[in-house]
């Protein structure tokens, strides 16, 4: 029985596993930078650090003392924007702003993994600011400057017009349906 592969076939074989060595290390690589990435992101500050460690000072005046210090470092911190505190409404603000974007999953607005379903943006209601047909879709502007294009072509009854109330949903298979006016839903991507 003689053998289908080609004299060179060893040859072949190690440059395979070369290959697969080399993108196995790539992937581990890209891994371990992806969880340093998460963990900076997951990990206080260092002067938020120094803060919170005040709590475990005994002496109540040198407690009180290592308060006063860490707050102004903070404070100094803050208005050099080294340190950006946000709450849960401007992070809310945040994703609804960033709705219907392709981003990567930033933990600094909250990982969508430890998210109640309340949290989670799945549509956004808003105000036409302007519209206009681009060959046979619409280009919608909302107020917030946020940019929809209609991907299905269809036609409405009625053209979208400016101060016309949008609601705007994240479909079944991550797409975005939007009802202008109250009328059928179109299909629309972001594209801003």
């Amino acid at each position: 029985m003689q053998s289908s592969l080609p004299r060179n076939s060893s040859l072949l074989t190690k440059a395979a596993a070369i290959s697969g060595l080399l993108g196995m290390a790539a992937f581990g690589a890209s891994a371990h930078a992806q969880t340093a990435a998460e963990k900076a992101l997951t990990q206080r500050p260092d002067v938020v650090q120094s803060l919170f460690a005040c709590r475990g000072v005994a002496d109540a005046q040198a407690r009180l003392q290592c308060y006063d210090a860490r707050a102004a470092e903070l404070e100094q911190a803050s208005d050099a924007r080294e340190v950006v505190m946000i709450d849960k409404e401007q992070v809310r603000e945040t994703r609804r702003g960033l709705f219907g974007l392709s981003l990567p999953s930033l933990k600094i607005f909250g990982g969508e993994k430890g998210d109640s379903e309340s949290e989670q943006v799945r549509e956004v209601e808003g105000t036409i600011a302007s519209a206009r047909k681009v060959q046979r879709n619409w280009l919608i502007v909302m107020e917030d400057g946020a940019q929809w294009l209609q991907t299905d072509g269809r036609e409405m009854l009625r053209d979208p017009r400016k101060g016309g109330a949008i609601i705007i949903r994240q479909g079944a298979l991550g797409g975005y349906l939007a009802k202008i006016d109250n009328q059928s839903a179109i299909r629309m991507k972001r594209v801003n």
